[in-house]
């Protein structure tokens, strides 16, 4: 499923209008509670409950939309009614309770309020684009039975050249966007992301379990026989706290040459992982770290291992390419274990795919490098 930038004033206008049917909502309880007070309790407290949750729903869809199409204002005005439901809801079963008796009103729209994520809800994965993908592959073998939501983000890519603030203001939106879509868990299918926002994503939703991306400098430094490793990543993940604190614990006894690859993810977004751009890029950004002498070359962004087959051609079979997709989908499926979230079911989990791209052959590229049925 592909979502294009939304016409704000039309997400606007549904937004306003139901605004309005929830205050006719709650004045037809309200008047049902005036005029019935004798009704079967159950049913009631059920059909209120209903009602709002459904209203809720609804709001927390049109928040999701406007904040993928980056309609700010919108998603802000769509993230203010869902505050509002919540409280419309809380206030109005307070008065059922107020009016019957609370034993009864708890027991009655226990099924509506339950909020707590099960096993059977998706996981959440975003990206600033298509690279995540890598990610999502190795969580799709890992972990077979879950089902799952992508979001690509790529009308915004490449986050490498963003400031940490507009990053960790997308990663807030799109992991609001995955909630309202019910995830019960989050992967940042993005190192520059990961560098950048994580830590505030984690102060946003503490009891949310949410996993992350560094570039496997630890692994790549053991895996290294000469002591030289190599670290291809965006500009924005080599400048920050994060990897600075990578090479701190895991580089001081080899020697690191890292390599900024600037256009390289655009290239992938276009699904071009073999074109003359491409190599072009790579012979350019291989060059140094091979020049000092690197056995050992992680690959610090999720985009680029679609192009490891190209790289591994240029560099040779003699120099270790490493990426940390598998260690992910591992520590996910460790951190659903300790959560008791794991899908126990045995059908194949679903896998849904959003995007943002305003190229016209988005869902091409995101089909190539899926390599199977694209929803």
């Amino acid at each position: 499923m592909c979502f294009q930038r939304g016409n704000a004033l039309r997400l606007y206008q549904r937004i306003t209008g139901h605004t309005k049917l929830a205050t006719q909502v709650k004045q037809v309880v309200l008047n049902r509670l005036k005029r019935r007070m004798d009704i079967n309790f159950q049913r009631l407290c059920q059909q209120h409950a209903d009602d709002g949750v459904q209203f809720v729903h609804f709001a927390q869809g049109v928040h999701a939309q406007a904040v993928l199409g980056d309609a700010r204002s919108i998603a802000q005005t769509g993230g203010a009614i869902v505050a509002c439901a919540g409280i419309y809801l809380t206030q109005s079963i307070a008065q059922l309770k107020f009016l019957y008796n609370s034993l009864i009103i708890d027991d009655a729209i226990q099924p509506y309020m339950s909020s707590q994520p099960s096993g059977q809800h998706p996981i959440g994965v975003f990206d600033s684009g298509v690279g995540g993908l890598s990610v999502l592959k190795h969580i799709h073998t890992l972990l077979p039975h879950e089902s799952l939501i992508y979001v690509a983000d790529s009308a915004n890519a490449p986050y490498g050249n963003k400031t940490p603030e507009e990053i960790t203001e997308r990663c807030l939106a799109l992991t609001d966007f995955l909630l309202a879509h019910g995830a019960k868990a989050i992967v940042v299918a993005c190192n520059t992301a990961t560098a950048a926002a994580i830590d505030r994503l984690r102060q946003e939703h503490p009891a949310l379990p949410i996993v992350g991306m560094e570039p496997a400098v630890k692994p790549a430094a053991a895996a290294s026989k000469n002591g030289i490793i190599g670290v291809l990543a965006t500009v924005g993940t080599l400048k920050s706290a994060q990897f600075a604190a990578l090479l701190e614990n895991y580089g001081r006894n080899v020697k690191v040459v890292t390599q900024a690859c600037i256009g390289l993810v655009e290239c992938i977004e276009r699904g071009e992982l073999d074109g003359s751009e491409t190599l072009a890029l790579l012979q350019k950004y291989l060059k140094p770290l091979l020049d000092e002498g690197a056995d050992t070359i992680v690959l610090g962004c999720t985009h680029y291992p679609f192009v490891k087959p190209l790289i591994q051609e240029l560099v040779g079979e003699g120099v270790t390419l490493v990426d940390t997709g598998a260690a992910v989908a591992k520590r996910l499926q460790s951190l659903l274990a300790e959560c008791d979230l794991l899908n126990i079911g045995e059908e194949k989990g679903n896998v849904e795919f959003w995007t943002n791209s305003a190229y016209e052959n988005a869902m091409d590229v995101i089909k190539k490098l899926w390599g199977n049925h694209v929803e």
